[in-house]
């Protein structure tokens, strides 16, 4: 797990005193983290509607969640860095998010700038 923290860091090219003191001076970090968390749950309920009106399917058709895992003690540290790269450089947030081997980077960066943009 480390490992890999470090691998995001690297290829932010922040510092941690750099995403700490962002965190000790900026207030919204936190409403970015909650409104990330709640804007893909938005989706992933969105998703699930993509059946037209009365084609629904029936009850013992739908998918079914075997188990719900809990977050990793490490969640949220990719989403600061990638707060602080909105915040600071921006422009460096597709080359991070690129080297990181997002799926979809494009799309994704899109998705935290209107995120970030509601703030």
């Amino acid at each position: 797990m480390l490992n890999y923290d470090l691998s995001l860091l690297k290829a932010s090219n922040l510092s941690i005193e750099a995403i700490s003191s962002t965190i000790s001076v900026d207030d919204k970090v936190c409403q970015f983290i909650i409104s990330k968390i709640v804007f893909y749950i938005n989706r992933k309920k969105e998703d699930n509607n993509e059946y037209p009106e009365g084609e629904n399917l029936d009850e013992d058709e739908l998918p079914i969640t075997r188990e719900v895992l809990p977050y990793y003690k490490d969640f949220m540290f990719s989403s600061l860095i990638e707060y602080c790269l909105l915040k600071s450089t921006s422009s460096e947030l597709f080359a991070y998010l690129r080297k990181t081997r997002m799926p979809h980077a494009k799309k994704y960066e899109k998705e935290l700038r209107e995120i970030y943009s509601k703030l």
